[in-house]
């Protein structure tokens, strides 16, 4: 995932993570697990259907099916390799007006991080950045930095010293989210400081100062006719 969000950093022609794939388990995130197995997953048919095997809502479940009844009366899977497997995947959930809706969006505040953590903002800004086609470095930080919360925002604005260059989006986001990080961090602690202070049972001082005075000062706390 990190790796996707900074490739606006690295190269615009890098092949991005695949975004309709959240209608099932992403397939890209279990590549690690396809390279840690070579002995299991050595060849991109085995690759594509432990993929497709993840697809189990909606339209994506009815593509799988579909393709493995195909593969049943052919012999064999209709995708070329795992690319022809996500280009075709892409042209059946990918909207025709993807770009422009990209582009309108980034236009108002319907992407903006609201409440959200910071990692869950990024992903969905690196996914309208690139269906925007947005490749000006510049362009994307300003967007970037315009969507965030507002205590981010200002703490970003109110660096000092060190401030990060206008063409290494890579380097916002890593700060941006390790400002989210320690905030949350602080949140919880004061949290857990609020819990422990009211939990405390503090007595009262007539129960700590009223056995230490002499008998004859009784008077002072008594409730008789004084």
């Amino acid at each position: 995932m990190l790796s996707y969000r900074t490739s606006y950093a690295d190269s615009a022609q890098r092949r991005p993570k695949t975004r309709q794939t959240l209608l099932f388990n992403d397939p890209h995130l279990h590549l690690p697990r396809l390279h840690l197995c070579p002995e299991v997953f050595d060849n991109d048919a085995t690759q594509i259907i432990w993929a497709m095997s993840y697809m189990k809502t909606g339209h994506a479940t009815r593509w799988a099916a579909r393709e493995f009844e195909l593969e049943a009366k052919k012999g064999h899977l209709r995708f070329i390799d795992w690319l022809d497997f996500e280009e075709e995947f892409q042209k059946d959930f990918t909207p025709l007006n993807a770009e422009s809706t990209a582009v309108n969006t980034l236009e108002t505040t319907l992407y903006f991080q609201g409440k959200r953590m910071v990692n869950d903002y990024l992903d969905q800004f690196c996914d309208l950045i690139y269906d925007s086609g947005y490749t000006d470095k510049k362009t994307i930080i300003v967007k970037f930095r315009h969507g965030l919360d507002r205590q981010i925002a200002s703490a970003l604005a109110g660096m000092a010293s060190g401030r990060l260059s206008d063409t290494n989006p890579k380097a916002w986001f890593k700060l941006t989210i390790q400002i989210d990080q320690n905030r949350a961090a602080d949140k919880a602690f004061q949290a857990s400081h609020q819990q422990a202070h009211h939990g405390c049972n503090v007595p009262l001082l007539s129960q700590v100062f009223l056995p230490l005075l002499p008998s004859s000062m009784a008077f002072l706390t008594s409730s008789g006719p004084f």
